[in-house]
Parts: C-alpha cells; structure tokens; sequence
C-alpha cells in the first residue's frame, strides 16, 4: 500500500530524516509544534509509517517507544539508562559475532537491532 502524501507526514518524515537517534512521538510533537500537527497526527502517521516500512519503532527500558527511519542498514544504539539519552553507532559491534553464527549454525543474519544499556559520559560522571 502506496502512503498518501500530506503536509504533516512530510513534515514528520523531515524531521526523522534530520536525527541522528530515535526519537519519541511526544518530542516529534514538541519539535513540529510550530506547524500546527497534533500529536493523534504524529502518533497515526508513525503508526502509517510503521506497517509500511518507512520507520522502524522499539521500545526503550523505560517503556518509551521511538521510531527511525528504516534502511537496508542494522543499527545499534547505546541508551543511558539515568537520563535515557540515546546515540546510535555508525559501526556494526558484532560483525565477528555475526561471521561466528553463520560459521557455526549456518544462519545468516540480516537484519540487527540492538540498544545496548549503561551510562552515558554525563551520567558516569556523576556517580
């Protein structure tokens, strides 16, 4: 199914073009208040999103879900588990680990999503 293109969805779709980490529906609203979308219009349009391909959505430790574009490309994201603060790694951390399992079950892995939990630099710092 073909997605209908509007003003709000490619508001929304500039906006998660922009971010360099997945980002919650509730700051998605806060960033588009300017531009008149309700947060029901971001929720529906992630959703839209979402069953067709365009964003991939995952649920933080704190329950939050978040979404990001999708690509061909897996992706790993660090998330602090103090102030839930989120950087995605531009490398793959498990490619030996990935070599490994084809090696030894002949499974070929194909897609990889993983949130890796600890505590940021900030965090660390305070403790």
């Amino acid at each position: 199914m073909e997605l209908k293109s509007t003003k709000s969805r490619n508001e929304i779709l500039s906006l998660l073009k922009k971010q360099s980490a997945p980002i919650a529906a509730s700051e998605i609203f806060k960033k588009l208040m300017s531009k008149k979308i309700t947060l029901s219009t971001v929720y529906r349009t992630l959703e839209a999103f979402s069953k067709n391909g365009v964003v991939k959505k995952e649920v933080q430790q704190n329950g939050t879900a978040v979404y990001y574009l999708a690509s061909n490309e897996h992706c790993h994201i660090l998330e602090c588990k103090n102030c839930h603060n989120t950087i995605r790694l531009k490398y793959c951390p498990y490619d030996n680990a990935n070599d490994r399992i084809k090696k030894e079950t002949n499974f070929l892995v194909d897609e990889e999503n993983v949130v890796i939990y600890g505590l940021c630099k900030n965090c660390s710092k305070k403790k």
